[in-house]
């Protein structure tokens, strides 16, 4: 199996033959596995706050518009993009429409892809065994989506890191490694990484307390890495220190969300259990 990573989802090339996961660390990525962890069965994905607010028009009083503009919510929504703010709120049967500055363009951007899932540290063990599992039966390579910061155009720490935890996961979970362009690097049974795979990996393994083992995932060097991050040391300047360690939790959940279709429309929902 071949194992991608890329950076920007600008990097994310021929993803018709290829699962992909995207990670937005900080925080959408968190924020849709909370919103389904609180008993959403879908969430409607928007591609702005006006195109959000446009949709919700409709049906307001039974629409939860979810977000963020700069990290903070627009002032006409109803949440904002926080998975422990998400967490504290009974949701009910309300709809939600969900629009963020990075995640949910990052979702669109791979959306053709046959099997898209939304991957954080989160929910690491459990995406990382899903897309694998995918891409095993259908026969397909794994691409690992930076979500990336400014609308996708920057290279996100945070982002990086967490795709080299998931690296190390598929790694766990396939041990014998081979290089792509070997012979039977796309069969089950090994995994080849590219090049910006294995940078993922080093970056993340570079944060490791001396001796410490990549797995699980090491608390102290998820949180020097986000200490690291332009966009961590921006939610905490927000006065978002609750979400910054929740965004950490390595396996606090085991849901994982998934792309679909509703029309013209792209939506999140809980992918099948196996």
């Amino acid at each position: 199996m071949i194992v991608e990573v890329a950076v920007l989802p600008i990097a994310a090339i021929a993803v018709e033959r290829k699962v992909c996961v995207m990670v937005d660390a900080l925080r959408a990525s968190a924020t849709m596995v909370a919103m389904l962890d609180a008993g959403a069965a879908e969430i409607t994905l928007a591609s702005s706050v006006d195109d959000a607010r446009q949709m919700a028009a409709a049906d307001r009083a039974n629409t939860w518009l979810a977000g963020e503009v700069g990290g903070l919510p627009p002032e006409d929504f109803d949440l904002g993009n926080s998975p422990t703010e998400i967490l504290a709120t009974p949701l009910g049967t309300r709809r939600i429409i969900y629009a963020t500055s990075n995640g949910t363009r990052a979702l669109a951007h791979v959306a053709h892809s046959p099997c898209v899932l939304v991957g954080s540290l989160v929910n690491a063990s459990a995406v990382a065994q899903y897309a694998r599992a995918q891409a095993v039966t259908r026969g397909l390579g794994l691409c690992i989506v930076c979500a990336g910061d400014e609308g996708g155009t920057l290279l996100s720490l945070e982002d990086l890191v967490s795709a080299g935890v998931l690296v190390e996961l598929l790694l766990a979970s396939i041990p014998t490694q081979v290089w792509p362009e070997d012979e039977g690097s796309e069969t089950p049974n090994v995994i080849a990484l590219d090049e910006a795979a294995k940078a993922a990996l080093r970056v993340y393994r570079s944060y490791l307390p001396p001796g410490a083992p990549p797995l699980p995932p090491n608390p102290e060097a998820l949180d020097a890495a986000f200490k690291d991050a332009r966009h961590g040391r921006d939610l905490l300047r927000i006065n978002f220190p609750l979400d910054f360690v929740h965004c950490q939790r390595a396996d606090s959940s085991h849901r994982v969300p998934l792309l679909a279709r509703r029309g013209e429309r792209l939506v999140v929902v809980p992918a099948p259990f196996r």
